[in-house]
């Protein structure tokens, strides 16, 4: 029964005093008010450690690269329109890494596909196989250049910044503007050097075409790309061939791998060589049967414009030098094909006669028995 105040109005009854486990009204509005703060703080620190961890190494590289490269302070910088010394160029699996980095170690600046010597020390030269676009006839089709710039290139070793400097980011691997980048580069860059009336925009002293084994080459392709030589190609592998050297028969090839690093291979060189007869390729050399020396010495070292560079070459390769003399395919930092892959005359013969007999061809116009 419910008591009453006289007036058939229930008593209110009197508010209980906090106690234990009671918090004040204003503590609860405290803490309600807690939690985000320290959400905040959180944010905050997060910030700070993503900052040091990221923004901070790469600030102090851009800061590195610029003093070097491109501010004039510790040497002149190089334009991408002015003469470098020396371009190798050469097909993938030739060795065409291990040269790289052999020049280097005679205190030359030559990098491994990279180009830019605003963004890589490279301004002695590069050495590379995707710069041989500027030695193919006639140009690019809107559908190569879709497939070539269609997303990251990953081990086939082509990116558009190492062309140019870009106003694309560079902490980004791929995206639209890299896309429309990559066009851009591959459009200017091929056939520059074989079409009348056209220079390239990144020129060098001296090219050299570097040469291994066609078979060996082959070998390590397979590796790389396929499982074995029966296996089907690398999709990757076989976009790049197809969208290099166009043909009905690359669907084909495709089912396997041995013939579509056979034609690689022989298509590549193929028009390399016709580089070569037209005057703008200067020499080749077979790269399991030179010293790095020799290759320095084909490059024009010896009379390097750039003082530093021809003295680097005389510390090494002069008369009273002491630099390395081994041959390039010595200590190969790239050596894939440790006995997995064998392919012989027959293996080609086989499976096409007609690229058997012309990988006879060029290795006969290389200098190689092929057998």
């Amino acid at each position: 029964m419910k008591r009453t105040n006289g007036r058939d109005k229930p008593v209110k009854k009197a508010p209980k005093a906090a106690g234990k486990g009671t918090a004040p009204s204003t503590a609860a509005s405290a803490g309600a008010t807690a939690a985000p703060a320290g959400g905040i703080r959180k944010t905050v620190r997060d910030l700070l450690v993503i900052t040091s961890v990221v923004g901070l190494p790469y600030a102090a590289y851009s800061a590195y690269t610029f003093a070097h490269l491109e501010s004039g302070w510790l040497r002149p910088p190089v334009a991408r329109h002015e003469p470098r010394q020396l371009l190798v160029v050469g097909s993938q699996a030739s060795g065409t890494s291990q040269t790289a980095a052999t020049l280097a170690k005679l205190g030359l600046e030559v990098k491994h596909e990279a180009a830019d010597a605003s963004t890589s020390f490279c301004r002695d030269g590069s050495v590379s196989w995707f710069h041989g676009i500027r030695f193919l006839e006639g140009e690019p089709s809107n559908k190569s250049l879709a497939l070539l710039c269609s997303g990251p290139t990953g081990k086939m070793g082509f990116h558009p910044a190492a062309f140019r400097r870009s106003s694309c980011s560079y902490r980004k691997q791929w995206d639209a503007c890299w896309e429309r980048e990559c066009k851009e580069v591959i459009s200017e860059s091929w056939g520059c050097a074989v079409t009348p009336g056209r220079t390239c925009e990144m020129p060098f002293e001296k090219t050299l075409l570097q040469a291994r084994h066609p078979l060996r080459t082959m070998e390590s392709l397979v590796v790389k790309f396929c499982q074995d030589e029966t296996a089907p190609a690398e999709p990757l592998f076989l976009l790049y061939a197809y969208s290099l050297f166009a043909g009905p028969e690359w669907e084909v090839r495709g089912r396997h791998c041995l013939p579509v690093v056979g034609w690689y291979v022989l298509e590549y060189y193929e028009a390399m060589i016709k580089a070569v007869d037209a005057g703008e390729i200067d020499q080749v050399f077979k790269v399991e049967s030179v010293g790095v020396c020799d290759v320095a010495r084909m490059g024009g070292f010896a009379g390097a414009a750039y003082a530093p560079s021809r003295e680097a070459f005389d510390d090494a390769c002069g008369e009273h030098g002491s630099g390395p003399a081994a041959e390039l395919s010595d200590n190969v930092l790239n050596k894939r094909n440790k006995g997995l892959v064998q392919i012989n005359l027959s293996n080609l013969t086989a499976i096409d006669g007609e690229l058997a007999d012309r990988v006879v061809a060029l290795g006969a116009r290389l200098g190689y028995v092929i057998a």
